[in-house]
């Protein structure tokens, strides 16, 4: 409550939390690509593998690791994020984002199971919040080669998921910022 007697304005109070909490995931989230990289250009000096030297390895691209990184992992922490914010911010209660968590869980096994069954796969891919179905539908028919060997570029069906998504967590943090009560 002693925040809210304060001059701060309820955009600065909202998105400051919102894009405070996003930063730290981002941080935290930077963590798994670095570690993938860093195994990479290291791994292959270990002695405890000497047959590394009959390997035949790709030349290290660091855009292999950072591509994804930006399309599938800051994309889908901002989807999740602003949905979990929004919960939050709007109940105040801790309980409901556990249950958010939850329900959003079930649901979304439900959906992937309910998701294959359609004939419609580009209907199927945009349905999917995280990017799964789109990505699936992109690479079915790469080899393992391929899927080994190159970056998934973001365009059609998978660019037009990420857009839609986004812009539904845009739609999402506008709608908490007009339905956010600035008062105890």
């Amino acid at each position: 409550s002693l925040m809210f007697s304060t001059t701060m304005s309820k955009f600065d109070y909202l998105f400051g939390r919102f894009f405070g909490s996003f930063i730290v995931m981002v941080l935290i989230y930077c963590s798994i690509w670095m570690a993938f990289m860093t195994g990479y250009s290291i791994g292959k000096f270990l002695p405890w593998d000497p047959s590394w030297k009959e390997k035949e390895m790709l030349v290290f691209n660091a855009w292999s690791y950072l591509q994804p990184f930006i399309v599938w992992g800051i994309s889908n922490l901002f989807i999740q994020g602003a949905i979990f914010f929004a919960a939050g911010a709007l109940s105040r209660s801790t309980i409901v984002i556990y249950t958010q968590g939850i329900i959003l869980f079930v649901l979304y096994q439900v959906s992937d199971t309910l998701l294959s069954d359609i004939d419609n796969k580009t209907l199927s891919a945009m349905l999917d919040p995280f990017g799964v179905r789109a990505f699936s539908i992109f690479t079915e028919y790469w080899t393992p080669a391929q899927k080994n060997s190159q970056i998934v570029p973001l365009g059609g069906v998978l660019l037009w998921n990420r857009l839609v998504w986004c812009g539904l967590a845009l739609l999402i943090l506008v709608g908490t910022y007009y339905s956010f009560s600035f008062n105890v």
